[in-house]
């Protein structure tokens, strides 16, 4: 019987992404590294996040493997 290989879960989209009630939010990464060099607007920028799309939420479940 031969062995299914299973898919491994994007840590990085994992890191970046949060389950809410109508789909998945989404933040820039990258956002404490360095972040004494960089200025105060980008760093508000960092912290916004984001709601994805229907098409994109089920592109995010296969790549997140849920």
């Amino acid at each position: 019987m031969a062995n299914k290989v299973k898919a491994k879960t994007h840590k990085g989209l994992k890191k970046v992404s949060k389950k809410t009630a109508n789909g998945y939010k989404i933040t820039s990464a990258g956002g404490n590294h360095k972040s004494g060099k960089k200025s105060t607007k980008i760093t508000r920028r960092y912290a916004k996040s984001s709601t994805l799309s229907n098409s994109d939420n089920k592109r995010l479940k296969e790549i997140l493997g849920k």
